[in-house]
């Protein structure tokens, strides 16, 4: 049999159950480790529904792209050559010659301009045939032109034969690496020049055998 006083103090257990239930629920933790609710005192942490800068899942901060480096434009090509009568005249340029199926094939040639020359034991011959002091090409129409009479950029056009044929035109230059164009089996560097006058030049890349760069 119940008691008038056990009718009466049930409501008031059922009502403390409850707010100790209200209050266990406002601290459950949420997803992403903070806290839901409000509660007495002061709370730290992030937001609900929010994640962190640092989070693995959390978006980046901007997608846009960092800009480009800004690159400064080629300056244009002359019209016309610079006058070459004052350019001092090349006596001998060496070249280091390669090949485009043999990798090992390495040929150090001397070669004087307007003289044909035998390249190793293979088929292809090949002639000096312009000499460029200050080179520059046109990209657009591949116009070669030299920008002053002073031996700053300096390059050798080169013409290939095959078995007698013409097979190949292309340049050597003294700052840059043999490079084949798109139907050539050969390519040129010049690595020293040596003037009728003066110091000769030579590579800073590449250097003939037994010589030091400089």
């Amino acid at each position: 049999m119940t008691t008038p006083q056990a009718r009466i103090a049930r409501p008031g257990i059922v009502l403390a159950g409850a707010l100790a239930l209200a209050l266990m629920a406002s601290r459950v933790p949420a997803a992403n480790g903070t806290t839901t609710g409000t509660t007495t005192g002061t709370t730290t942490g992030t937001a609900t529904g929010t994640l962190p800068p640092n989070h693995p899942t959390a978006p980046p901060a901007s997608n846009t792209p960092a800009p480009l480096p800004k690159i400064a434009p080629l300056p244009p090509t002359p019209a016309t050559s610079a006058d070459l009568s004052k350019a001092r005249k090349v006596r001998q340029v060496t070249l280091v010659v390669r090949h485009r199926v043999f990798h090992d094939f390495v040929e150090n040639i001397q070669a004087k301009l307007g003289e044909p020359f035998e390249i190793g034991d293979t088929d292809f011959e090949a002639t000096v045939d312009q000499y460029v002091p200050d080179f520059t090409m046109d990209i657009y129409t591949g116009r070669v032109v030299s920008r002053t009479d002073q031996a700053n950029n300096p390059a050798f056009r080169i013409t290939v034969r095959q078995k007698g044929a013409p097979q190949d035109t292309t340049w050597a230059l003294l700052d840059s690496p043999p490079h084949f164009t798109r139907k050539s089996m050969l390519a040129f560097q010049a690595v020293k020049i040596d003037f009728t006058s003066g110091k000769p030049m030579q590579s800073k890349l590449a250097t003939a055998p037994g010589e030091k760069a400089k």
